[in-house]
């Protein structure tokens, strides 16, 4: 639960970073770990950090998100 307390935390800290607020969905995001987290655990991540999936890949690096969920078109920046 530990771990994955740090990854909603980086997760967080990324949505801050590029200016995302926890209420826009984003579309995955994915985590590296030696194992991967029971569905109920990555089930909560998911609501936690308002993510419509979450992808698992062997590796000790915590999570990244894609490039594309952090990106905000034209479009986007007009609604503001």
């Amino acid at each position: 639960m530990t771990e994955a307390r740090k990854i909603v935390e980086l997760g967080h800290s990324q949505r801050k970073n590029h200016n995302l607020k926890v209420r826009q969905p984003l579309k995955s995001m994915e985590y590296g770990r030696s194992t991967r987290f029971s569905p109920e655990i990555e089930e909560l991540i998911m609501k936690e950090l308002n993510l419509k999936s979450l992808r698992y890949r062997k590796s000790r690096n915590y999570q990244q998100f894609s490039a594309e969920d952090l990106v905000i078109t034209p479009q986007l920046q007009r609604g503001k």
